[in-house]
């Protein structure tokens, strides 16, 4: 009985426990039915809020504190904050930290942030931000404002892989980006954001485009950015978007960057969609410095830029867009350019389009760096006219200097000077030209980014090297050089006699003349046969029957006939034999006479 209770208590308690812990329930879209402010922490893991001691956030929990203190009215103005852990969000859907709405009916909600965060270089992950029920400005940071002074933004922070979700109906516009989708100063003040680096999706359902959607920031006024990335985003479905923030004004950007795709309906941007000003003068425009932007665009409706969609104002210095744009216009003016798809009064210089415009429209044509041209300066900016053949700088409109059309490689030098601030060599080196044995040569290390000859270096003549084999003809002989084929030590033979085959006394024999260096052979010539005694000079039986005291009698050898291999020795034999007889006869004349 004891067992019996003992096991039903502990699986009550079990069963207790697994209720209370929170857990992810999803919705559609798998998007989070539960959301984090119902879960946020009593307190924060420490701190008191000053820059030199600021609240410590370790937990989810204790982020989330910070979001549902903020809706409920707390802006902690002046406060700061530090992320001590990475943080993982994808538990619940994440409640943005500040409410922002404008209504339709005029009617506006906002409770806003006004203090700062430091991410020490920790990362979000799993940020879900579902705002097409509440129809809040969506993002990390809902509103994020710097009313009254002081620092104000945040720094040293990666968020990744962020979804956020949005719908347009009912509001008089739809504010959205991944760290925030609605930041504001008071003239005079400044929201800072410094190093943060965002990614992730941003999916959009648009009426007729009342929109300001960005990779990082929707809508953003009075901000400063510096050395901020929005990675691999994808913002699709809206209007006044870009890859880096959707609506600028009386803001800088430096050392900023976008990459992903965009796509939806008009002024569509690479790194902005609309840039403004907010007294509409050069004075509160917006200034883009040293930003870049790798961005697709697509879109169905007017005002589409590779950098920027519509540059009512705005300054940009040393900036570049690589991405394409296409435009599936046709039928009304699509006003899309490789740059800024309508620039009413851009102030550009040093900066450049090196992507692939496409147009779908058959009467207008579109821009290689400006798809409209209503206004503007431009100086020192190209765009690549390999890519786009046929298009001048501006589609409409015309732009009399400071825009040139180049190859791709000669766009991608302009941008390595102007935006890296030089070239990046390869470490291996390319033979330009090859040295020979009596010339030099020349190589060169090739740009990375554009392919342009650098460190150019004199490779020096290698000099003559005589092959090992020996070439001949019938006077000489010489090498070969192993690199250019010229004759080297050329002289002439050295003969030797050598015999390829023996005289015997009834065969010739053969022998040549052969080069003591190179082996060259002369033609080969004779050797007599030697000539030997035969069996046939054997004297017979009878031969032998005559005088053996006379000397004339009895065989002799002789010659053969037709054989003059010895006649010298033959006619020696001849001539001692003469005489010899000679000396007989006269002996023995006298011998008689004496008688």
């Amino acid at each position: 009985m004891k067992t019996k209770r003992k096991f039903w208590g502990v699986l009550l308690t079990v069963c207790m426990v697994f209720c209370m812990s929170p857990t992810a329930v999803f919705a559609a879209g798998n998007v989070p039915d539960t959301a984090w402010t119902d879960y946020a922490a009593a307190d924060f893991a420490g701190g008191t809020g000053t820059e030199a001691d600021p609240y410590q956030i370790a937990t989810a929990e204790q982020l989330a504190k910070l979001s549902k203190d903020v809706s409920e009215g707390n802006n902690y103005q002046g406060t700061f904050f530090e992320l001590t852990e990475n943080i993982d969000l994808s538990s619940h859907r994440w409640i943005p930290i500040g409410i922002n709405k404008w209504e339709s009916s005029g009617a506006t909600t906002s409770n806003w942030f006004e203090g700062f965060i430091d991410g020490s270089n920790k990362t979000i992950s799993g940020l879900i931000v579902d705002e097409r029920t509440d129809k809040n400005a969506a993002g990390f940071f809902g509103d994020i404002r710097n009313v009254s002074g002081g620092t104000v933004g945040a720094k040293n922070l990666i968020i990744s892989d962020a979804s956020i979700y949005a719908d347009e109906e009912g509001l008089m516009e739809l504010r959205a980006g991944i760290l925030a989708g609605y930041a504001s100063s008071n003239p005079g003040q400044q929201i800072v954001f410094e190093n943060i680096t965002v990614s992730g999706d941003i999916e959009i359902e648009s009426t007729d485009g009342s929109n300001n959607v960005g990779g990082m920031i929707g809508y953003g006024d009075g901000v400063k950015a510096t050395d901020c990335k929005a990675e691999n985003i994808s913002v699709t479905g809206a209007s006044n978007s870009g890859g880096f923030i959707g609506n600028s004004s009386d803001s800088v950007f430096e050392n900023c960057e976008a990459s992903g795709t965009v796509s939806g309906m008009w002024a569509l941007g690479g790194f902005v969609g609309y840039t403004t000003a907010a007294d509409f003068s050069d004075a509160t425009r917006s200034v883009y410095k040293h930003c870049a932007a790798d961005v697709e665009i697509t879109g169905s409706d007017w005002r589409l830029g590779g950098f920027a969609g519509y540059a009512e104002y705005g300054k940009f210095d040393n900036c570049v867009a690589f991405g394409d744009i296409t435009s599936t216009v046709d039928g009304w003016e699509p006003n899309v350019g490789g740059f800024i798809g309508q620039s009413d009064n851009a102030e550009v210089s040093s900066s450049h389009a090196a992507g692939d415009v496409v147009s779908a429209s058959s009467d207008y044509k579109a821009g290689g760096f400006v798809g409209n041209y209503v206004g503007g300066t431009f100086a020192g900016c190209s765009f690549d006219s390999e890519k786009n053949s046929g298009l001048t700088a501006a589609g409409t409109g015309t732009i009399s200097s400071g825009v040139e059309g180049g190859s791709t490689n000669e766009v991608l030098a302009n941008i390595c000077e102007d935006y890296y601030g030089g070239h990046k060599y390869s470490s291996d080196w390319t033979i330009d030209t090859a040295a020979t044995c009596t010339t030099d040569g020349s190589k060169y290390q090739h740009c990375e980014r554009c392919d342009a000859k650098g460190n150019i270096t004199a490779v020096p003549a290698t000099g003559h090297k005589a092959g090992t084999e020996w070439k001949s003809d019938g006077t000489g002989h010489w090498n070969e050089c192993v690199y250019c084929g010229d004759k080297m030590n050329e002289s002439a033979h050295t003969y030797k006699w050598v015999t390829d085959k023996e005289a015997t006394a009834d065969e010739t024999g053969s022998k040549h003349e052969e080069c003591t260096v190179c082996g060259y052979e002369k033609a080969a010539v004779e050797i007599p046969a030697a000539g030997t005694p035969s069996d046939t000079d054997t004297p017979t039986d009878s031969d032998q029957t005559g005088d053996k005291n006379n000397p004339n009698t009895g065989t002799t050898d002789s010659p053969r006939t037709g054989d003059d291999s010895n006649i010298a020795l033959w006619i020696a034999i001849m001539l001692a034999a003469g005489i010899a007889l000679t000396g007989t006869v006269l002996y023995r004349r006298k011998q008689t006479n004496h008688r």
